[in-house]
């Protein structure tokens, strides 16, 4: 009962003064509170299933960042909330989150458009989700990674698939599941839909599909390397200014 009550008291916390977020901005977590709704489900989480099993033990981690990391919700307005522990589970597409020290919960995709995470001394990392790719195994309701959020997009698919095992170790006598990561890139093409790409030269250009011999030009007189994704970002920023100079 206490537990009931300690739910519908947190589902209707008053929520103040939301502002609206840009890709740069770092938030001032004192001046806003998170709206907590009862889509904000308490979480069974990672730690109280693993290992559960005496006789199978597991390698890798169904989360982007097992460890929690500092973050704030991007609401559908666009306007964001205050910080809260954060981490991503890439495995079932779920954003888990704590209110308190104690509890976590699972953000509910109704009431989100994205997350951003924010690690110590190290640029943000934001999420979005709104992307459906035909093709591939992304819906509506996929988070995916925002690299570049112009007139073209670069985005990131992470994704954690999951292997049972069925040999015993030979000393352990257990089995070894494993979660193995995949990571994926998807780009504006030239007619401006998203397609998956490969983070190689002649990959980009090929999907751009415009202004290639520009581009290239601009490659090497910058020395990018497009095998690294803050390269590309620098590509991308140079081809909509080209489009927007068109």
């Amino acid at each position: 009962m206490k537990q009931a009550i300690a739910l519908y008291s947190l589902a209707f916390l008053i929520s103040v003064n939301f502002r609206p977020v840009f890709a740069q901005t770092n938030p001032n977590p004192g001046e806003t509170q998170a709206r907590i709704t009862q889509e904000f489900i308490q979480s069974r989480m990672y730690e109280a299933i693993k290992g559960y099993n005496k006789d199978r033990t597991t390698e890798g981690s169904p989360y982007y960042n097992e460890s929690w990391k500092k973050g704030y919700f991007i609401k559908h307005n666009d306007r964001i909330t205050a910080y809260y522990p954060m981490r991503f589970n890439i495995f079932k597409n779920q954003l888990e989150f704590k209110f308190d020290e104690n509890t976590p919960y699972i953000a509910s995709k109704k009431t989100i458009k994205g997350f951003v995470l924010t690690p110590n001394n190290e640029p943000e990392i934001m999420f979005k989700k709104g992307f459906d790719i035909p093709d591939s195994d992304i819906t509506g309701n996929t988070f995916l990674q925002v690299l570049y959020d112009g007139r073209t997009k670069l985005l990131v698919y992470h994704s954690s698939q999951f292997y049972k095992g069925h040999t015993k170790d030979m000393f352990t006598g257990k089995k070894t599941d494993k979660y193995v990561h995949k990571t994926d890139y998807f780009l504006t093409n030239s007619e401006g839909n998203l397609v998956q790409v490969k983070l190689k030269e002649k990959d980009i250009l090929k999907k751009l599909g415009e202004r290639a011999n520009q581009l290239k030009s601009f490659i090497n007189r910058n020395d990018l390397n497009l095998k690294n994704e803050e390269d590309v970002v620098t590509l991308l920023t140079e081809f909509d200014r080209m489009l927007a100079n068109n």
